[in-house]
């Protein structure tokens, strides 16, 4: 499945990766604790980056329980309420991975913030076309708000960390907003992915001064 999201998200966003996420991915907790440090595995998802020069170590922390709760049943076929939530932990997942690589591949700098407005973006629209695809329906009303609003964040969090995290929900909840209202009624659409892919190449303060200016 992690492959399978990693297409789905290059195919979404046009881009090309020639790393696969789940060559990346790590599911001991100890593991984790040694690579990443003692809060490294306090998350069931942790995106683990060690830099010397020029080097990027990556690895990608996904608590194992995580894929027990797709045993009965795959949720890039049937998103339902008892996996929808770990369908979202791992979604963040391969998001985080995917820029970073991309933008790395690219010799770009990106900051915490932007990997996590990016990632929050990922899910609505992952979300969103999944559900619609799989229930044949319009776009869902209560998905944004379920993903915006309806959130709590881990109690790990140093002031700092909560605080980039509220920030990133709070622009992608307005970005989301934004799509919403523009494209509720043609989903999935050529005019949808366009936007979509052009926001994803903005750098942060781009993508700030964007939704401040045209996401009301």
């Amino acid at each position: 499945m992690l492959n399978v999201l990693q297409q789905v998200l290059q195919r979404l966003y046009g881009i090309e990766v020639s790393y696969r996420v789940s060559d990346f991915v790590i599911t001991d907790a100890r593991l984790a604790r040694l690579l990443g440090g003692t809060a490294a595995a306090d998350a069931p998802e942790n995106l683990l980056i060690r830099q010397d020069g020029e080097d990027v170590d990556l690895s990608l922390y996904l608590d194992a329980a995580l894929f027990e709760r797709f045993e009965g049943g795959n949720p890039l076929r049937y998103l339902h309420a008892s996996n929808i939530d770990s369908f979202c932990v791992v979604l963040e997942g391969v998001s985080h991975f995917l820029y970073l690589a991309w933008h790395a591949a690219a010799d770009r700098r990106i900051s915490l913030l932007e990997l996590e407005m990016q990632a929050e973006v990922d899910k609505y629209a992952v979300l969103a076309m999944l559900l619609k695809s799989q229930r044949r329906c319009s776009l869902p009303a209560w998905l944004r708000r379920w993903l915006f609003e309806k959130v709590s964040f881990h109690s790990s969090l140093d002031s700092r960390q909560l605080e980039r995290y509220l920030h990133a929900n709070h622009f992608a909840r307005r970005y989301c907003r934004h799509l919403e209202r523009r494209f509720r009624w043609r989903w999935n659409g050529v005019d949808l992915v366009q936007e979509l892919r052009r926001f994803y190449r903005l750098g942060q303060s781009q993508k700030i001064r964007f939704i401040n200016h045209a996401c009301s």
